[in-house]
């Protein structure tokens, strides 16, 4: 009986020691996700996206213009331009990502302050660390999407690009071929009726005066490929007739099929160095690809230090007007964002080395970060908080 009473007894008190740990853990829980978090990161991951979109449709703009005159000129095909126009928008969209987010942070926050919210906010006990906290929700999964897509979809993009200009390049010589009249090649004289959607050339009529003879040949189906010896048109069903000038006598000769020189040298495309991928930049040992490996890491971690100066940055100032710190804002970004750049060419030029190159900014806007920091909370209460802590 006496058992029965002692298990009873831990029973109830375990039970009530792990109500208590399961209502702990659900009231941490919601704490980190509480209505003002949601309330900061919605509207942040909002007006970021519409930044980013305005941002994107004016660069795009211009790189479409380039490409639509490049295609009124027939150097690229009505088809690749809406492809490359697509990549081109992704690889805007990831580099201008971390401005877009910073002026995102400067808009909802300066709205916030303009509406008092801010004021409400630390009237509740809720300092600049909880902003940072609610911003943080929003700021490290878009950063390490950004790593991701700036180390592999920047590059994808980027070989498509080159992949869609080298084949269109390719069809742009057959497109040179059809005139309805002789086009020459070198020594070859072309007459090709036709070509289809696959490439493939129908009625072709060429004629060679590398040699003395005459010699004509004809095929009803050709293709162009790229081999071993260079670029031809490789002929099928071939018929080439032969003779010398003032003869009647003539040599027919048919082929399963015939090749026509167009380049000695295969025309392999030419990939920038943004389309390499990390691995290969990291194997490589040349400056460049220290300098690509560099930029690319500046788009993560450009979001996560511009969000930390954006915060001091939208307070407002009395006779600021509504967001009184944005000139102060775009110069900083500028500022940063050409030291970036600084950085970048003096690494390629040898002046730093790697690691130098690629901290030293990060290092001096951690300095601004701290300058605003302390003009944001003032003197009197840095002189305050110091008398406190160290008075004894």
């Amino acid at each position: 009986m006496l058992h029965g009473h002692i298990i009873y007894l831990i029973t109830v008190f375990f039970k009530r020691e792990m109500q208590k740990i399961n209502s702990l853990a659900k009231s941490r829980r919601q704490r980190w996700f509480m209505v003002l978090d949601k309330m900061i990161a919605w509207e942040l991951f909002k007006t970021a996206l519409s930044v980013l979109f305005v941002i994107v449709v004016i660069l795009v703009g211009q790189k479409f213009s380039k490409v639509l005159r490049q295609a009124v000129e027939g150097q690229v095909s009505s088809e690749a331009v809406m492809q490359i126009v697509g990549y081109k928008a992704l690889g805007i969209a990831i580099n201008f990502l971390p401005a877009a987010i910073f002026i995102a942070i400067l808009v909802v926050l300066g709205r916030m302050y303009r509406d008092h919210e801010i004021d409400a906010i630390a009237s509740g006990g809720a300092g600049v660390a909880r902003i940072y906290q609610s911003m943080a929700i929003f700021l490290l999964p878009v950063s390490v999407v950004s790593l991701c897509l700036s180390l592999w979809a920047i590059p994808w993009a980027e070989s498509n690009i080159v992949e869609i200009q080298h084949q269109d390049q390719q069809q742009f010589e057959l497109r040179g071929l059809i005139s309805g009249s002789f086009r020459q090649h070198g020594d070859l004289n072309f007459f090709i009726e036709d070509i289809d959607e696959n490439n493939r050339m129908h009625n072709i009529f060429a004629t060679n005066k590398k040699t003395k003879d005459i010699e004509v040949i004809n095929a009803e189906y050709g293709q162009l490929e790229d081999l071993p010896g260079g670029r031809y048109i490789v002929l099928q069903d071939a018929e080439r007739v032969s003779g010398k000038p003032g003869q009647v006598d003539v040599v027919i000769e048919r082929f399963d099929k015939y090749g026509l020189l167009l380049h000695k040298e295969k025309k392999l495309p030419s990939y920038p160095i943004e389309a390499l991928s990390i691995t290969e930049l990291w194997l490589g040992s040349s400056l460049r690809n220290g300098a690509e490996i560099q930029r690319r890491l500046t788009i993560p971690l450009g979001i996560l230090m511009l969000g930390l100066l954006a915060v001091p940055l939208a307070q407002l100032t009395p006779r600021g007007g509504v967001y009184g710190n944005v000139t102060v804002a775009f110069l900083i970004y500028f500022s940063y964002a050409n030291l970036q750049h600084f950085s970048q060419g003096w690494l390629l030029k040898g002046v730093l080395p790697f690691w130098v190159s690629f901290m030293w900014v990060y290092v001096l806007m951690m300095g601004v970060w701290v300058v605003l920091m302390l003009r944001f909370f003032g003197l009197p209460w840095i002189k305050l908080l110091y008398r406190q802590r160290f008075a004894k």
